[in-house]
């Protein structure tokens, strides 16, 4: 298996370049320093955005373009058997 395969990955001759300059952008990406050197990016908890507590939309706002909803829920179809 290729690894455009692996990654879903879906180019052609014209776009190639591209994306290969993508995959050398993320393989350079600096890591922060105290990263292990498993060459593994992990994201440490200082690069989180705090939180913040907001209101919800009403429930009738949100339904209301809604294809399929009852009173509380969206209704979602079926995709995987």
């Amino acid at each position: 298996m290729n690894l455009e395969d692996l990654g879903k990955l879906n180019y052609n001759d014209k776009n190639f370049e591209t994306v290969l300059g993508f995959v050398g952008q993320i393989q350079s990406a600096k890591k922060p320093d105290g990263d292990d050197d498993d060459g593994m990016y992990t994201v440490g908890l200082m690069d989180l955005r705090e939180d913040r507590v907001e209101p919800s939309l009403p429930r009738e706002l949100a339904l209301q373009n809604a294809k399929e909803h009852d009173a509380q829920y969206f209704i979602v179809p079926l995709v995987v058997e």
